[in-house]
């Protein structure tokens, strides 16, 4: 394992996993999956939500203890437009 690289890892279901580094701060990632052929996902899609809200619980009931969330997607996230269901464009808007 890298220097940096986790210590512990905590799964609380197959996809959602919490990683403890060797520097104390943890990490979330949040996986979503979906049968192939369905559309990708997007931001205003209830499993999404639901996951940026307990990435914000976590930040609020442990602040500066996790150095980065991450949700993925076996199928990708919908990006055609930029608006409110573009998962990439909402979290530019919030990060600015």
């Amino acid at each position: 394992l890298e220097d940096d690289g986790p210590d512990e890892i905590y799964c609380e279901h197959h996809d959602d996993v919490i990683l403890r580094l060797r520097d104390g701060k943890f990490r979330a990632l949040q996986l979503k999956t979906r049968q192939y052929g369905r559309p990708p996902h997007k931001a205003v899609d209830d499993d999404v939500i639901a996951a940026l809200g307990r990435f914000a619980v976590f930040e609020r009931e442990f602040p500066g203890q996790f150095d980065q969330y991450t949700i993925g997607s076996n199928l990708g996230f919908w990006n055609e437009k930029k608006n409110t269901s573009n998962l990439g464009h909402v979290l530019d808007g919030a990060q600015n």
